[in-house]
């Protein structure tokens, strides 16, 4: 029964002072059994100073999470500062009571409206910056497979010249052959092929001609 209720929750208390759930029952029963007195102050002080403390507790840390999310914000780090804000926005939609932090939370939505609009700036930008090295990393392996082709080209050009030198005319054709295999529109190339070929048939010619004119000896 109550009165029972009662005696027991005083008995705890007496043992344990500071027993909040014995003084919320004995605070309940004394109600009930129709009993006002200092116990019953004692336990509304008791949750009103536990609400206080929560308050305040609960102010400073929105205050907090809105300046971290300002400091953030001007260094640019747009996501980091997104988080605080939304940190503000937690800790108000779950707390059960109107603490007067209605101008926080305003100013905790406008600035992480912005910073939203600033970071999508940025990884636009970042996602530019990202395409134009690529088409540089591109533009650059292009170049040095071309040079490397240009290289390949002046080497085998030399080496048909030489060969032209020393009337190696098989040769010389060849190694324009493989100019032009790479570069069908190298002109240059065509035309040492050209002299090569009528070069290698004019010695032919001469050679059938000596060889000819010894067997009429």
């Amino acid at each position: 029964n109550f009165t029972q209720a009662r005696d027991n929750s005083q008995k705890a208390l007496q043992h344990d002072p500071d027993n909040a759930e014995a003084a919320r029952l004995l605070a309940e029963v004394g109600m009930m059994l129709g009993e006002q007195g200092p116990r019953i102050a004692t336990v509304k002080e008791h949750y009103q100073d536990r609400l206080a403390v929560q308050i305040q507790q609960t102010t400073q840390e929105v205050n907090n999470h809105l300046a971290e999310g300002k400091r953030l914000f001007d260094a640019g780090k747009y996501k980091e500062a997104v988080k605080e804000f939304e940190a503000v926005e937690e800790k108000m939609r779950w707390n059960p009571y109107d603490i007067g932090l209605q101008q926080q939370r305003e100013q905790a939505a406008t600035w992480m409206r912005l910073a939203l609009e600033r970071q999508d700036i940025q990884d636009r930008e970042h996602d530019h910056l990202q395409k134009e090295a690529a088409v540089r990393v591109a533009q650059q392996e292009e170049e040095t497979r071309r040079q490397a082709v240009r290289d390949r080209i002046k080497s085998l050009f030399r080496q048909a010249l030489i060969n032209m030198d020393e009337k190696k005319y098989q040769r010389a054709e060849d190694l324009a052959n493989e100019i032009l295999a790479i570069d069908p529109k190298f002109s240059m190339a065509k035309d040492l092929k050209e002299d090569a070929m009528r070069a290698r048939h004019r010695r032919a010619y001469r050679d059938f001609l000596t060889g000819k004119i010894e067997r009429w000896k």
